[in-house]
Protein backbone atom coordinates (compact mmCIF):
# COMPACT_ATOMS: atom_id res chain seq x y z
CA UNK A 1 0.00 0.00 0.00
CA UNK A 2 1.31 3.79 -0.96
CA UNK A 3 1.14 6.24 1.31
CA UNK A 4 0.26 9.52 -0.70
CA UNK A 5 -0.52 12.00 1.96
CA UNK A 6 2.33 13.96 4.05
CA UNK A 7 0.77 16.42 6.69
CA UNK A 8 3.90 18.76 8.65
CA UNK A 9 3.08 20.50 11.49
CA UNK A 10 4.04 23.70 11.42
CA UNK A 11 3.78 27.18 12.92
CA UNK A 12 2.95 30.51 11.11
CA UNK A 13 5.93 31.99 11.89
CA UNK A 14 8.24 29.57 10.40
CA UNK A 15 7.21 29.70 7.44
CA UNK A 16 11.16 28.81 5.99
CA UNK A 17 10.68 25.75 7.25
CA UNK A 18 7.75 25.39 5.78
CA UNK A 19 9.62 26.03 2.39
CA UNK A 20 12.48 23.63 3.23
CA UNK A 21 9.99 20.85 3.55
CA UNK A 22 8.26 21.77 0.48
CA UNK A 23 11.35 21.44 -1.35
CA UNK A 24 12.24 18.58 0.11
CA UNK A 25 9.62 16.45 -0.49
CA UNK A 26 8.71 18.14 -4.40
CA UNK A 27 10.73 14.89 -6.21
CA UNK A 28 8.28 12.86 -5.58
CA UNK A 29 4.99 13.84 -6.94
CA UNK A 30 2.77 10.86 -5.71
CA UNK A 31 2.88 12.57 -2.17
CA UNK A 32 0.32 15.45 -1.42
CA UNK A 33 1.95 17.42 1.06
CA UNK A 34 -0.61 19.33 3.04
CA UNK A 35 0.67 21.80 6.42
CA UNK A 36 -0.92 21.82 9.59
CA UNK A 37 -1.04 25.02 10.89
CA UNK A 38 1.08 24.59 14.80
CA UNK A 39 -0.61 25.86 18.16
CA UNK A 40 1.03 28.34 19.50
CA UNK A 41 1.86 27.14 23.18
CA UNK A 42 2.98 30.39 24.37
CA UNK A 43 0.41 32.34 23.79
CA UNK A 44 -1.84 30.40 25.95
CA UNK A 45 -3.56 31.28 28.64
CA UNK A 46 -2.71 30.31 32.06
CA UNK A 47 -6.28 29.21 33.24
CA UNK A 48 -6.64 27.28 29.55
CA UNK A 49 -3.35 25.38 30.25
CA UNK A 50 -4.69 24.30 33.42
CA UNK A 51 -8.32 22.93 32.30
CA UNK A 52 -6.95 21.62 29.35
CA UNK A 53 -4.38 19.52 31.24
CA UNK A 54 -5.26 19.14 35.26
CA UNK A 55 -1.96 19.86 35.61
CA UNK A 56 -0.95 23.27 37.83
CA UNK A 57 2.65 23.00 36.47
CA UNK A 58 1.19 23.38 32.70
CA UNK A 59 1.78 27.04 32.78
CA UNK A 60 5.75 26.83 32.30
CA UNK A 61 5.33 23.65 29.93
CA UNK A 62 3.35 25.30 27.22
CA UNK A 63 5.40 24.29 24.33
CA UNK A 64 4.50 20.82 25.50
CA UNK A 65 0.69 21.23 25.34
CA UNK A 66 0.79 23.37 22.34
CA UNK A 67 2.67 20.32 20.53
CA UNK A 68 0.26 18.25 21.53
CA UNK A 69 -2.90 20.17 20.37
CA UNK A 70 -0.89 20.68 16.96
CA UNK A 71 -0.83 17.16 16.67
CA UNK A 72 -4.48 16.40 17.69
CA UNK A 73 -5.65 19.31 14.93
CA UNK A 74 -3.82 16.85 12.13
CA UNK A 75 -5.29 13.54 13.88
CA UNK A 76 -8.89 15.24 13.84
CA UNK A 77 -7.72 16.35 9.36
CA UNK A 78 -6.74 12.57 9.21
CA UNK A 79 -9.70 11.03 10.72
CA UNK A 80 -12.13 13.21 8.56
CA UNK A 81 -9.85 12.02 5.27
CA UNK A 82 -10.06 9.56 2.44
CA UNK A 83 -6.95 7.91 3.09
CA UNK A 84 -6.45 5.39 4.86
CA UNK A 85 -2.85 6.03 6.19
CA UNK A 86 -1.10 9.46 6.21
CA UNK A 87 2.77 10.51 7.08
CA UNK A 88 2.82 13.18 9.92
CA UNK A 89 6.14 15.29 10.49
CA UNK A 90 7.50 18.21 12.03
CA UNK A 91 8.78 21.29 10.15
CA UNK A 92 12.71 20.10 11.51
CA UNK A 93 12.45 16.63 10.46
CA UNK A 94 13.98 15.19 6.76
CA UNK A 95 12.61 12.12 5.46
CA UNK A 96 14.97 9.68 4.18
CA UNK A 97 14.03 7.94 0.87
CA UNK A 98 10.65 9.39 0.71
CA UNK A 99 10.15 7.05 -2.59
CA UNK A 100 9.85 4.07 0.12
CA UNK A 101 6.37 5.25 0.80
CA UNK A 102 4.89 4.03 -2.64
CA UNK A 103 5.82 0.48 -1.20
CA UNK A 104 5.24 0.44 2.52
CA UNK A 105 3.94 -2.69 4.22
CA UNK A 106 1.55 -1.80 6.29
CA UNK A 107 0.27 -4.06 8.70
CA UNK A 108 -3.70 -4.55 9.47
CA UNK A 109 -4.89 -3.34 12.08
CA UNK A 110 -1.91 -1.11 13.23
CA UNK A 111 -3.29 2.26 14.43
CA UNK A 112 0.17 3.70 14.22
CA UNK A 113 3.66 3.30 13.34
CA UNK A 114 7.01 5.71 14.84
CA UNK A 115 9.03 6.06 11.82
CA UNK A 116 11.96 8.31 13.20
CA UNK A 117 15.07 7.56 13.87
CA UNK A 118 15.01 8.18 18.22
CA UNK A 119 12.38 4.87 18.21
CA UNK A 120 15.24 2.77 16.36
CA UNK A 121 15.29 -0.16 17.99
CA UNK A 122 18.98 -0.52 17.27
CA UNK A 123 21.57 1.32 18.24
CA UNK A 124 22.78 2.92 15.01
CA UNK A 125 21.05 5.53 13.78
CA UNK A 126 21.93 6.50 10.34
CA UNK A 127 20.41 6.66 7.62
CA UNK A 128 18.79 3.80 5.76
CA UNK A 129 20.64 2.75 2.59
CA UNK A 130 19.35 1.91 -0.82
CA UNK A 131 17.66 -1.38 -1.32
CA UNK A 132 16.50 -1.65 2.62
CA UNK A 133 13.77 -3.25 3.44
CA UNK A 134 11.70 -1.84 6.27
CA UNK A 135 10.21 -3.82 9.17
CA UNK A 136 7.40 -3.14 11.75
CA UNK A 137 9.24 -3.93 15.09
CA UNK A 138 6.86 -4.22 18.24
CA UNK A 139 6.97 -1.24 20.31
CA UNK A 140 8.38 -3.33 22.98
CA UNK A 141 11.80 -3.34 21.46
CA UNK A 142 12.41 0.00 21.10
CA UNK A 143 12.11 0.60 24.69
CA UNK A 144 15.47 -0.34 25.64
CA UNK A 145 17.01 2.09 22.73
CA UNK A 146 15.06 5.07 23.69
CA UNK A 147 15.80 4.83 27.55
CA UNK A 148 19.77 4.35 26.78
CA UNK A 149 19.45 7.52 24.20
CA UNK A 150 17.59 9.49 26.83
CA UNK A 151 16.04 11.89 24.49
CA UNK A 152 12.38 11.77 23.49
CA UNK A 153 10.51 9.58 21.86
CA UNK A 154 9.36 11.77 18.97
CA UNK A 155 6.66 12.87 17.22
CA UNK A 156 8.92 14.17 13.94
CA UNK A 157 7.69 10.95 12.38
CA UNK A 158 4.91 8.82 12.47
CA UNK A 159 2.49 7.07 9.58
CA UNK A 160 -0.94 7.06 11.32
CA UNK A 161 -3.64 5.05 9.93
CA UNK A 162 -7.55 6.72 9.75
CA UNK A 163 -8.73 4.73 12.58
CA UNK A 164 -5.79 5.40 14.94
CA UNK A 165 -6.07 8.73 14.24
CA UNK A 166 -9.64 8.63 15.49
CA UNK A 167 -8.84 6.81 18.28
CA UNK A 168 -6.25 8.97 19.61
CA UNK A 169 -8.68 11.86 19.15
CA UNK A 170 -11.04 10.33 21.27
CA UNK A 171 -8.44 9.12 24.18
CA UNK A 172 -6.95 13.16 24.70
CA UNK A 173 -10.44 14.23 24.97
CA UNK A 174 -11.07 11.65 27.47
CA UNK A 175 -8.06 11.58 29.43
CA UNK A 176 -6.82 15.71 28.74
CA UNK A 177 -3.70 16.74 27.34
CA UNK A 178 -1.26 16.83 29.72
CA UNK A 179 2.31 15.29 29.46
CA UNK A 180 4.01 15.19 26.35
CA UNK A 181 2.16 13.93 22.92
CA UNK A 182 5.23 11.36 22.09
CA UNK A 183 5.25 9.62 25.19
CA UNK A 184 1.65 9.77 25.23
CA UNK A 185 1.35 7.85 22.17
CA UNK A 186 4.25 5.79 23.29
CA UNK A 187 2.43 5.00 26.41
CA UNK A 188 -1.13 3.98 25.01
CA UNK A 189 0.76 1.48 22.75
CA UNK A 190 2.61 -0.28 25.47
CA UNK A 191 1.34 -3.00 27.48
CA UNK A 192 2.70 -3.41 31.52
CA UNK A 193 4.74 -6.65 30.84
CA UNK A 194 6.64 -5.03 28.40
CA UNK A 195 8.01 -1.95 29.96
CA UNK A 196 8.46 -3.65 33.47
CA UNK A 197 10.10 -6.71 31.44
CA UNK A 198 12.50 -3.93 29.17
CA UNK A 199 12.98 -1.23 31.55
CA UNK A 200 14.88 -1.16 35.18
CA UNK A 201 13.05 0.50 38.08
CA UNK A 202 12.88 4.08 38.14
CA UNK A 203 14.16 4.58 34.75
CA UNK A 204 13.01 8.07 32.85
CA UNK A 205 11.30 6.15 30.44
CA UNK A 206 9.83 3.84 32.22
CA UNK A 207 8.93 6.61 35.36
CA UNK A 208 7.12 8.22 32.15
CA UNK A 209 5.20 5.95 31.34
CA UNK A 210 3.98 4.79 34.73
CA UNK A 211 3.09 8.89 35.23
CA UNK A 212 0.45 8.82 32.10
CA UNK A 213 -1.09 5.17 32.89
CA UNK A 214 -1.69 5.96 36.14
CA UNK A 215 -4.50 8.68 34.20
CA UNK A 216 -5.25 6.31 31.05
CA UNK A 217 -5.27 3.02 32.54
CA UNK A 218 -3.02 0.37 32.40
CA UNK A 219 -4.38 -1.34 29.80
CA UNK A 220 -2.96 -0.56 25.94
CA UNK A 221 -5.78 1.23 23.93
CA UNK A 222 -3.77 0.83 20.57
CA UNK A 223 -1.64 -1.27 18.68
CA UNK A 224 1.44 0.61 17.36
CA UNK A 225 4.81 -0.16 15.94
CA UNK A 226 8.05 1.13 14.68
CA UNK A 227 9.02 0.78 11.49
CA UNK A 228 12.71 0.30 10.87
CA UNK A 229 14.94 1.43 9.12
CA UNK A 230 13.80 4.72 9.80
CA UNK A 231 11.63 7.16 7.72
CA UNK A 232 12.66 10.82 9.25
CA UNK A 233 15.31 12.47 11.09
CA UNK A 234 14.72 15.52 13.42
CA UNK A 235 17.27 17.81 12.67
CA UNK A 236 17.04 20.49 14.70
CA UNK A 237 20.24 22.50 15.70
CA UNK A 238 19.51 24.43 18.32
CA UNK A 239 16.09 24.70 19.74
CA UNK A 240 12.70 23.62 18.71
CA UNK A 241 9.92 25.22 18.06
CA UNK A 242 8.21 23.40 21.41
CA UNK A 243 11.25 24.51 23.62
CA UNK A 244 11.08 28.19 22.00
CA UNK A 245 7.74 27.97 22.91
CA UNK A 246 8.07 26.45 26.84
CA UNK A 247 10.72 29.84 27.00
CA UNK A 248 8.47 32.39 25.78
CA UNK A 249 5.32 31.00 27.98
CA UNK A 250 7.35 30.90 31.46
CA UNK A 251 7.05 35.14 31.06
CA UNK A 252 3.80 35.12 31.52
CA UNK A 253 3.07 31.25 33.20
CA UNK A 254 3.77 30.80 37.04
CA UNK A 255 4.81 27.37 38.41
CA UNK A 256 2.55 26.99 41.53
CA UNK A 257 4.29 28.71 44.69
CA UNK A 258 6.04 31.05 42.20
Amino acid sequence: MSVEAVYVVNLRGDAERWTSVRRMLEPWPFLRVQRIEAVYGSALPDDVCVRLTHDPYSVIAKGALGCALSHVRAWEIISGSEDPWALVIEDDATVHQADRLAVLDLPHGVDFSFCNHRTQPEAAESPPFAGDIAAHRPVAECLTAVESRRQAVGTDGYLISREGARKLVTLFKRHGYFSHVDLRMLAYATPAAAYEAELPDHSWLRNGILEIKRVTGAAPDVIATVLSPALTRHEAATETSRTREDRLGMIGGRAPGG
